[in-house]
């Protein structure tokens, strides 16, 4: 069951579902993803849900060098409208590059920068 993560208003001014959080078990980081069914675990992937919260996003379109500037102006809207950061920021990729044996479902890869699809989530208090 989803349950939404409703946003405050904000630059993109929309309703997010709750995205789910993929973690390397070799690395420090994760990717929120948004899943369809279950994830099998293994040595090196685990799975968990992120926690329902208030956030306020902004989509960015574009290659990922663009990504800080639509952090920045998030990160300024929100203290701007008197909100605070209650959480880290989550970035979600919602259009990326992959390589092909990755076996990323269609829909999700894009074959170049100028497509790419990020949202920024900022949970707010």
């Amino acid at each position: 069951m989803h349950r939404p993560c409703h946003t405050a208003q904000s630059p993109a001014g929309r309703v997010a579902a709750r995205p789910s959080f993929i973690r390397s078990r070799q690395a420090s980081h994760g990717a929120p993803f948004s899943v369809t069914g279950p994830i099998r675990e293994n040595e090196r992937i685990t799975f968990r849900r992120l926690p329902a919260c208030r956030v306020t996003s902004v989509i960015h379109r574009g290659p990922y060098a663009g990504v800080t500037k639509a952090r920045r102006a998030l990160e300024s809207w929100a203290e701007a409208a008197g909100l605070a950061p209650a959480g880290p920021m989550r970035t979600i990729y919602l259009q990326f590059g992959a390589e092909s044996e990755l076996r990323v479902p269609p829909g999700y890869v894009v074959q170049d920068s100028a497509s790419f699809v990020t949202e920024l989530q900022l949970p707010v208090a």
